[in-house]
């Protein structure tokens, strides 16, 4: 890979997630299109309440943190925020996509395995600034919680992770209108 490209990796790192979160959802969209599941998504301008994405099909919603790297990064640990905690169904998704085309490989996961419970405990190993203070200090983010890769559960294709997500057995109770 040329300098030219690692560059272009930092200095677009935001329109990069972008387009990542662009593919994420248009493959999962199509994904549930091809199951006669219609799935709504709001997002979040802000992750202040932990999550990117809301989705919801019928009278299930997921609360959906969403990180990426590309594969054969170094990156073993992920920094979620702890309000995901609070959101029934909560979950993280790590989307691992190819370097050079941006196109999605696979993905990592983490979260309840019905919808409607409760995200498992983040755990208790704390995240620093990675920045110190003027002593050197790094002071501990007491608002978020680090998982290392063993905690997320590998998901080899869209259509696995839209099963986690959205279970069919609890996405074809019909609502009236």
């Amino acid at each position: 890979m040329t300098d030219e490209a690692s560059d272009k990796h930092s200095l677009w790192s935001s329109l990069r997630e972008e387009y990542i979160e662009y593919a994420f959802l248009g493959e999962l969209c199509r994904e549930f299109w091809r199951r006669d599941q219609p799935v709504d998504v709001l997002r979040s301008h802000t992750d202040q309440a932990g999550f990117d994405i809301v989705m919801e099909t019928g009278p299930t919603q997921r609360h959906v943190q969403i990180k990426s790297s590309f594969v054969g990064s170094s990156t073993r640990v992920q920094k979620i925020n702890r309000k995901l905690e609070e959101k029934t169904g909560g979950c993280v998704v790590w989307i691992f996509f190819e370097r050079e085309t941006l196109a999605i490989n696979h993905y990592r996961w983490f979260g309840a395995d019905c919808p409607r419970s409760e995200m498992p405990s983040l755990g208790h190993r704390v995240v620093k600034h990675v920045k110190g203070n003027a002593q050197g200090v790094k002071s501990v983010r007491p608002g978020l919680r680090a998982l290392v890769w063993g905690d997320f559960r590998h998901v080899g294709s869209t259509s696995e992770l839209a099963s986690l997500l959205f279970p069919n057995d609890l996405t074809r109770e019909k609502t009236v209108a």
